[in-house]
């Protein structure tokens, strides 16, 4: 993630990115992967990676291990991915293509 007071603004819950980060796509998006570390958990983080390559963003990928932490984020079945910190998937193994698309939908301007 970019340094606070470097290259973003923390307000609170809100982050304020320059414009130029943005229109440059400097910015990181986060992405959870909420389970155990069984097998599916592992092709869903690789399945990320892909699609953030294909997405042309670049990502942090947070494995996620801690029940309590997977309980409070309000998944219940594992595999689970988050982007940004909001839960897209719960108990299903997501294609590349998959993620790719919820990772569009996160890039687009509001």
């Amino acid at each position: 993630m970019p340094e606070a007071g470097k290259d973003l603004i923390d307000i609170g819950n809100l982050v304020i990115l320059p414009i130029s980060k943005i229109l440059t796509r400097e910015f990181i998006v986060k992405i959870q992967i909420l389970g155990s570390g069984c097998p599916k958990c592992q092709a869903l983080a690789e399945n990320a990676r892909q699609a953030a390559a294909q997405a042309g963003l670049k990502a942090e990928i947070e494995k996620v291990t801690d029940s309590g932490r997977i309980m409070e984020m309000g998944v219940l079945i594992t595999p689970g991915l988050a982007v940004d910190g909001v839960v897209k998937s719960s108990g299903k193994l997501l294609s590349a293509d998959e993620i790719a698309g919820m990772l569009v939908e996160v890039d687009k301007p509001k």
